[in-house]
């Protein structure tokens, strides 16, 4: 452990080291329509997308990506598949008219077109007509109108419409919200070789999500899509067989899937390419590497990575030592809610490492991190409320947040430090005010907001 000023304790421990991240559940855009434009769109979300911090704490175990956000209507324009064979020539001259009118936004034109068509049982002018209604283009927005001609083109075998009407299905639009029914039209539209579906099917099966949980599945359905490019997958099917999920773990194969997907500019596979670089795991070390991913990654406002690039300067690995440079990169990260960044610029607010000692700035922090569950920062805010540091002594909440750091903490140096200074609190304290503030601690819950709004951090 690194003793801070005046006793306050920085417990090292593995659990501080750098982890893959965890990223976000799914987060459908309005619709996904053609698989061309989906191809082309992929190759540009995968280059310039990034990744909204994880709702969860970083440290944990990487499990899977979202898909990447597209914009509906541009997608449902420019890739809409080519009319099916055996449909008349003037059937699809009118199609195409109706396409170039919609590119113009000409949509109350289009909509009396598409209708015509959909009325013949054309299953593009079925979904397209439901992408109408889905997004209120020349008509009043109606899902459940939308729903009604997705099903019509999907009961056809009409692809991006089973993948339309198993989106409303898992999100509830326009249908009663139904995961078993969404994994039915995702499964009808990936074995048709429908990219975002295969995707999206994978997600579920490794979520257990309208599907048993099955990890073989879900790694059968991320490789079909990281086989034709698509960066998201090549990063979930890299996180499976780090962890050997559904797979024999690999780090090696795992290093290789990270490398395509950070080549491609995606903010999660650099930072976790990083990670193994940093620790030797599928690939030689070379701290060089991972400070190169990091930053990569970091650059592009990845909080885990500049976490992460924080702490090779600290520690001096493949960077001249500097906390400087740490205490940059540790902020920039704990403005965005990385939990343990939090937690280290408090310490270095604290501490005058790196930065100048500001008790208030140590404070906001030290206390964001501990309300949010971080035990070290749990048992240095008790600390500080014991000895008075940053804020007037107040030994009620001390013994509270002492308390805490003791039953949660997973590390037992940080649970007897804990332990032996709740005790010297307690001393001090009334019986009575030793129960409230075991009650206090008894009903505490993590907070789930991840900043102060506070413009001077």
């Amino acid at each position: 452990m690194v003793h801070s000023a005046k006793g306050l304790v920085r417990f090292r421990s593995c659990g501080r080291r750098a982890q893959a991240i965890t990223v976000p559940e799914p987060s459908w855009p309005r619709r996904y329509l053609g698989v061309a434009a989906i191809l082309c769109l992929l190759s540009v979300a995968a280059v310039s997308g990034s990744h909204a911090a994880s709702k969860t704490e970083a440290r944990q175990p990487a499990v899977l990506v979202a898909n990447e956000a597209f914009d509906a209507r541009w997608a449902g324009v420019v890739g809409i598949a080519q009319t099916a064979q055996g449909i008349q020539s003037a059937q699809a001259r009118k199609a195409e008219t109706t396409r170039r009118a919609y590119r113009r936004r000409e949509y109350k034109r289009s909509v009396k077109i598409w209708s015509e068509l959909a009325a013949t049982g054309d299953p593009e002018a079925q979904n397209m007509l439901g992408v109408i209604y889905e997004n209120g283009e020349g008509v009043a927005l109606d899902l459940f109108e939308a729903a009604k001609w997705y099903r019509k083109a999907a009961d056809r075998g009409y692809a991006e419409a089973q993948l339309n009407l198993g989106v409303l299905y898992e999100n509830g639009e326009g249908v009663e919200k139904d995961l078993a029914q969404a994994a039915k039209w995702y499964r009808k539209a990936a074995r048709q070789g429908e990219l975002l579906a295969q995707h999206t099917l994978g997600l579920m099966y490794r979520q257990g999500h309208g599907v048993p949980q099955d990890n073989k599945q879900a790694a059968h359905w991320f490789s079909k899509v990281a086989e034709r490019g698509y960066a998201v997958a090549q990063v979930n099917l890299a996180f499976m067989y780090l962890e050997g999920f559904g797979v024999p773990q690999d780090r090696t194969v795992a290093a290789k899937w990270f490398r395509k997907a950070a080549d491609k500019g995606h903010p999660v596979a650099q930072n976790n390419l990083g990670l193994l670089y940093r620790s030797g795991k599928g690939v030689k070390q070379d701290f060089a590497q991972a400070r190169d991913w990091y930053r990569l990654a970091a650059k592009q406002g990845l909080a885990n990575a500049q976490y992460n690039l924080g702490s090779l300067y600290e520690a001096g690995e493949g960077v001249g030592q500097s906390y400087l440079e740490a205490a940059k990169w540790y902020r920039r990260a704990a403005q965005q809610g990385e939990l343990p960044a939090q937690f280290e610029i408090a310490t270095m607010y604290l501490s005058g490492r790196g930065i100048r000692v500001n008790l208030v700035k140590a404070l906001r922090w030290m206390s964001l991190a501990a309300k949010r569950g971080h035990a070290e920062a749990q048992y240095n805010l008790g600390r500080m409320y014991a000895e008075g540091r940053g804020v007037s002594q107040h030994d009620r909440q001390a013994y509270k947040w002492l308390e805490l750091a003791a039953t949660r903490s997973s590390d037992p140096e940080v649970r007897r430090a804990a332990v032996k200074t709740r005790e010297l609190v307690a001393a001090r304290m009334s019986a009575e005010q030793r129960t409230e503030a075991q009650r206090s601690a008894k009903a505490w819950k993590p907070t789930r907001s991840k900043l102060f709004v506070a413009p001077t951090q």
